[in-house]
């Protein structure tokens, strides 16, 4: 089974020091294993998000930013001999730290 992650996304500099984010995670579907012995439950989910960045130093080639924002997340487990389903989703905070830099910026 071929798996890719699929991760987007788009943000606006609000002012020199302040940005917005949306971004969208869609997860490859994972045949879960154990003891290297393959099982039936195939796992799929996705994930949205908003965060607000601020950057320090934003004038600078290199400018060190915080991230802090939200992002609600579905997971999906399917069990293919039973045909059950569970379902499970939840809304979470997370927080991050950076730098923001230009490569071959010319003057």
């Amino acid at each position: 089974m071929k798996k890719n992650n699929y991760r987007a996304l788009i943000g606006k500099r609000l002012s020199d020091s302040i940005a917005i984010e949306l971004q969208y995670a869609d997860f490859a579907k994972e045949n879960i294993t154990e003891n290297n012995v393959a099982t039936v439950v195939a796992m799929s989910g996705s994930s949205i998000g908003v965060a607000g960045l601020y950057h320090f130093n934003p004038q600078s080639d290199f400018s060190p930013f915080v991230k802090l924002g939200a992002h609600s997340w579905d997971i999906t487990a399917i069990n293919n001999n039973t045909s059950v389903s569970a379902k499970t989703d939840g809304t979470d905070v997370f927080y991050g730290v950076g730098v923001d830099g230009k490569i071959n910026a010319f003057y």
